[in-house]
C-alpha cells in the first residue's frame, strides 16, 4: 500500500484511535480484509544455477497495517507460549532475551563436558530443513495450535488471514499473475516466526516419548538436540544413536510434512583423540549422509577437536574481507576524517570479527588482534614487520583482546542472572564443576579459560563469586591499562626503533594529535610512515610509487 511506518508513527492521536478501534472490529468479526492477506516477492538470488528456483531466496512485502496488526498477534502468542510453557528450552530462536550466543555456548559446553572421558565420541547431526517455512501445512499448523489450547477466535483470525493470501513474485522488476498460497507462512512479517516455532515444539516431546539417546548435560537431563528455528542438531553418542535419532526424525517429518535436504544434512563427530575411528555410513530415507571435519554452526565454524581454530582463521578471513570493504567507502567518499575511518572499522571490521567471540576467541588472541593491525597497516600503507605495539600506541586503538573480554565479561553476568532451567545456566553450572575437579583436563573448559584469564590480571578471586554485583568492567580497565603498560614499555626499550619513544604522546588510548587533522590523508599518511620506520630501513608510499631508505644511504630527496 506504500504507506510507510513513519506515517503510522505520525498519526496523531484520533487516528491512533480509528487503527485500534479497526483491530478491534477484527478481533470481534474474526474476519481479515482480502487485500492484508497480499503480498509480493521479490526473489533474490543466492548462487548456483539461476535456472533453480531452489537457489533464489525469497523477501515478502506485505502491508504495513497488516504487518502491525499480525506483531499484536505474535506478541500475544509468545506471552502466552510463555507462560503455559509450550516452547522447549531447546528452542532459542524468536524468543526473546535467546539469541546465536546462547546456542553456540551450549554446544561448546555440551562438547566440553561430554568429551571429558577418554575416548568419548559425539555424533552431531546438523539437519537442513527443505524450505521449511514453505511446507508448514495450515491445517496441521491449526490442529496443533488447538491442541495447545491456543483461542479459537485468535485461530479463526489467523486462518481467514491465510484462507485469502496470494502473492505476486517480482523479478527484474516484472510482477507474475496472482498465486494462491495453499501451504506454508507468509513471511514478511512477525507472526510467522512464531507460528513456525509452535509448529516444530513438539519435536523435542516426539523424540523422548520415542527413546531417543541424546547426550547428557547432567546427571538428570539428557539433550537429545538444539533448535535455533529451522536450524536443527542432533545428538548421540555412538552410530547406533544417530541412525535411530535419523529415523525418528524421517517419522516426524512424514507426520508433519516436512522435507529434509539430505545433501546439505552433515554429520559431524566430535573426539579427542588424535585419530578417529572408522565411521559407519549414516543414512536418511536411503541417502547416505555425509561426515564432516567442521561445521558451522549459527556462523561459528565448529571443529571435531572441539577446539576453534578453524573458527579463529574463518573469522580472520572475514575481516580481511570487510576491511577491503571499508577502504572502498573510504576511496570513494574522500573521507579524510581519522572519526570516520574508525566508526567504519569498528561497525564494520570489528563487529564481523568478533561475533560470538566470548565463546570461541580466548584461546586465539593473538590471531584475532590480527584483524586490526593488518587493517592499520592497509590503511597507512605500513610495511607487515611494523611491531604491533607501534601501530596501537599511534592510532591509539584498544587491542581486540579487552573488547573480547568486556563481551565475556557481560554473558558471565547474563549466564549467572539466568533461571536456572535454562540450558546456558546448566551448562555454565556444569562448567563450572569440571573447573574444580582435578580428575579433568581444564585446557578446553570455557569457565577454567576466563577465571585464568582473571587471574593473569590480578583477580584471583573475582570470577570464582557467583555474584554477578561483585563482577564489574573495571576488570576491562585493569586490561586495558596493563595492555598500555606493555606497549609502552615495549617502545621505550624498542630495538626496532630508537627514534619512536621520542617522537610519540604516551596518551591513554588516543591517536597523535597529527591524526584528527583536517587534512589531505596522503599528507597524514606519509608523515605516519616516517614516524613508525625502522632503524634501518624507511619505507615511503606515495601515489603507487615505492621509495626505500636504508641507514647507510643519503635521502635522494633532501
Amino acid at each position: 500500500d506504500n504507506i510507510s511506518y513513519e506515517i503510522y508513527k505520525s498519526l496523531p492521536a484520533e487516528w491512533e484511535h480509528y487503527l485500534l478501534n479497526l483491530y478491534n472490529t477484527i478481533l470481534v468479526q474474526e474476519t481479515v480484509p482480502k487485500s492484508w492477506s497480499k503480498s509480493k516477492l521479490s526473489l533474490i538470488y543466492k548462487k548456483g544455477d539461476k535456472k533453480d528456483f531452489d537457489n533464489y531466496r525469497g523477501i515478502a512485502i506485505l502491508n504495513n497495517i497488516t504487518k502491525l496488526f499480525t506483531s499484536i498477534l505474535a506478541r500475544r502468542l509468545l506471552s502466552w507460549a510463555k507462560f503455559w510453557g509450550f516452547l522447549p528450552e531447546e528452542q532459542a530462536g524468536f524468543r526473546e532475551g535467546r539469541g546465536c550466543l546462547d546456542h553456540v555456548f551450549t554446544l561448546m559446553s555440551l562438547v566440553t563436558i561430554n568429551l571429558k572421558k577418554k575416548g568419548a565420541y559425539i555424533y552431531a547431526t546438523f539437519v537442513d530443513f527443505k524450505k521449511a517455512f514453505d511446507r508448514v501445512q495450515h491445517d496441521l499448523l491449526w490442529d496443533k495450535l488447538f491442541k495447545m489450547g491456543v483461542s479459537g477466535k485468535i485461530i479463526r483470525i489467523m486462518k481467514t488471514l491465510y484462507d485469502s493470501a496470494v502473492m505476486q513474485i517480482k523479478l527484474e522488476n516484472e510482477l507474475s499473475e496472482e498465486i494462491g498460497i495453499s501451504t506454508g507462512l507468509l513471511q514478511g512479517e512477525s507472526l510467522s516466526p512464531v507460528l513456525f516455532i509452535l509448529f516444530l515444539a513438539d519435536i523435542v516431546s516426539y523424540f523422548k516419548e520415542n527413546e531417543a539417546n541424546g547426550i547428557k548435560l547432567t546427571a538428570s537431563t539428557q539433550i537429545n538436540m538444539l533448535l535455533f528455528a529451522d536450524d536443527l542438531v542432533i545428538f548421540g553418542y555412538s552410530w547406533y544413536d544417530a541412525q535411530k535419532n535419523l529415523k525418528l526424525l524421517d517419522q516426524y517429518c512424514s507426520n508433519n510434512c516436512l522435507s529434509i535436504n539430505s545433501q546439505k544434512t552433515k554429520v559431524l563427530v566430535f573426539h579427542k583423540s588424535p585419530r578417529l575411528k572408522r565411521l559407519k555410513p549414516l543414512f536418511y530415507r536411503g541417502l547416505k549422509l555425509d561426515y564432516c571435519k567442521s561445521y558451522i554452526y549459527l556462523g561459528v565454524p565448529f571443529s571435531a577437536s572441539g577446539k576453534f581454530k578453524a573458527a579463529s582463521d574463518f573469522f580472520l578471513q572475514k575481516s580481511v574481507i570487510a576491511g577491503a570493504k571499508v577502504r572502498d567507502i573510504l576511496i570513494k567518499s574522500k573521507s579524510d576524517a581519522w572519526e570516520t575511518k574508525m566508526a567504519l572499522f569498528d561497525s564494520m571490521v570489528a563487529s564481523t570479527t568478533l561475533y560470538c567471540s566470548e565463546v570461541w576467541a580466548l584461546r586465539y588472541l593473538d590471531v584475532l588482534e590480527t584483524a586490526q593491525t593488518k587493517f592499520l597497516k592497509g590503511l597507512f600503507y605500513w610495511p607487515q614487520y611494523t611491531p604491533h605495539y607501534m601501530i596501537r600506541l599511534e592510532t591509539g586503538r584498544a587491542p581486540l583482546s579487552s573488547f573480547v573480554f568486556k563481551r565475556t565479561i557481560n554473558y558471565w553476568i547474563k549466564l549467572l542472572s539466568l533461571p536456572e532451567n535454562r540450558l546456558p545456566k546448566q551448562c555454565f553450572r556444569s562448567l563450572c564443576s569440571l573447573d574444580t575437579n582435578d580428575h579433568y583436563s581444564n585446557e578446553y573448559n570455557w569457565v577454567s579459560m576466563v577465571r585464568s584469564w582473571g587471574e593473569s590480571l590480578g583477580d584471583v578471586h573475582i570470577f570464582h563469586t557467583m555474584d554477578s554485583d561483585f563482577i564489574s568492567n573495571d576488570v576491562v580497565d585493569k586490561l586495558l591499562n596493563t595492555s598500555l603498560s606493555k606497549d609502552i614499555d615495549r617502545a621505550l626499550n624498542s630495538k626496532f626503533s630508537s627514534t619512536y619513544r621520542r617522537v610519540t604522546d604516551f596518551n591513554y588510548y588516543q591517536p597523535q594529535t597529527y591524526l584528527k587533522y583536517n587534512i589531505n590523508f596522503e599528507k597524514l599518511r606519509i608523515v605516519s610512515q616516517l614516524r613508525l620506520s625502522g632503524d634501518n630501513m624507511i619505507k615511503l608510499f606515495f601515489k603507487g610509487s615505492l621509495l626505500n631508505i636504508t641507514s647507510d644511504q643519503d635521502c635522494p630527496i633532501c
